[in-house]
């Protein structure tokens, strides 16, 4: 039962929990801070002890947590293993363990790794642009709230600068930086229409 619960979350996209997790980050007070990119598999551990009362986070590279995280993950009775994990033993098809890089085995029943979500951002970085790392792990382009980056002339739209945005979100998000482009490009039509006519721009 618990592995069929473990799975069903794999379904959930990161997008559909990333408000609650910048929720927790922020309630532990490290928004802003490199422990923000850090912890989101705490705050995931978190999401995941209401499935199930088992649940087991692996720090992996991560040194240290700090004392708030230290202090919710035992409250809620979510067992802490240090140590790089190595891989995962599997017998006959079914996954048994966790395998630490010291030999250490923790049993399990599923795992569940938080995925990190990149901008393609290539063809910005070619017109001039830099992406930026999200607190909640990841990068993005940012953006006004119509989709204009810091670069002239280049909008931005969906998930290169919204993480969260799901499907509709982001089509919707499409529109609305489409809509910008077009009315900059009639302000830049207007503008160029006042220079032929009256020699300046602004005359009227």
């Amino acid at each position: 039962m618990l592995f069929l619960i473990s799975l069903s979350t794999l379904m959930i996209p990161l997008q559909v929990i990333m408000v609650t997790l910048f929720k927790l980050v922020t309630s532990m007070g490290l928004y802003g801070s490199y422990w923000a990119v850090i912890l989101p598999t705490a705050a995931s551990a978190l999401l995941f002890r209401q499935l199930s009362p088992h649940v087991t986070l692996f720090l992996h590279t991560v040194d240290e947590l700090d004392d708030g995280a230290w202090e919710q993950l035992a409250a809620l009775d979510v067992e802490v293993v240090t140590g790089v994990v190595d891989r995962l033993r599997v017998a006959s098809g079914t996954l048994r363990a966790v395998v630490l890089a010291d030999g250490h085995e923790q049993r399990v029943d599923a795992v569940v790794v938080a995925p990190r979500f990149e901008a393609r951002g290539d063809l910005y970085r070619q017109l001039g642009g830099e992406v930026n790392e999200h607190p909640m792990s990841g990068t993005f382009v940012e953006t006004d709230p119509m989709g204009r980056t810091a670069v002239a002339g280049v909008w931005a739209a969906g998930n290169a600068r919204d993480l969260q945005a799901m499907v509709s979100a982001a089509s919707a998000d499409g529109v609305r930086a489409g809509a910008a482009v077009n009315a900059d490009l009639v302000a830049e039509d207007a503008a160029a229409a006042v220079q032929a006519r009256y020699g300046t721009v602004g005359a009227t």
